[in-house]
């Protein structure tokens, strides 16, 4: 008989993978470069498990008073509410 799925075991898989994936990161040498590899496969990760009406990216984040953020690696938001401003479709500049 099959092993019937579980939730949790299957974000442990992904838990297991996103920590090789910030070690390997570590090789990068700069810590710049570093932050870097490992956002990558954190946003990556978080969009395979979210829904479709999840937008995941990074930048600053404006409040509805115009106050700004400090700069975020991962920004979390709904797409259909939320509207995204970008300077020249740079991901830093967003």
């Amino acid at each position: 008989m099959a092993k019937s799925f579980s939730g949790f075991d299957h974000l442990q898989l992904m838990a297991r993978r996103l920590v090789n994936d910030f070690d390997e990161a570590a090789g990068a040498g700069h810590p710049g470069l570093i932050g870097a590899a490992r956002e990558t496969p954190a946003r990556l990760q978080l969009e395979r498990v979210l829904p479709g009406n999840v937008g995941i990216g990074s930048g600053i984040v404006v409040d509805s008073f115009g106050g700004l953020s400090k700069q975020q690696d991962i920004v979390v938001f709904e797409k259909h509410l939320c509207p995204v401003f970008s300077i020249n479709d740079t991901p830093e500049a967003t």
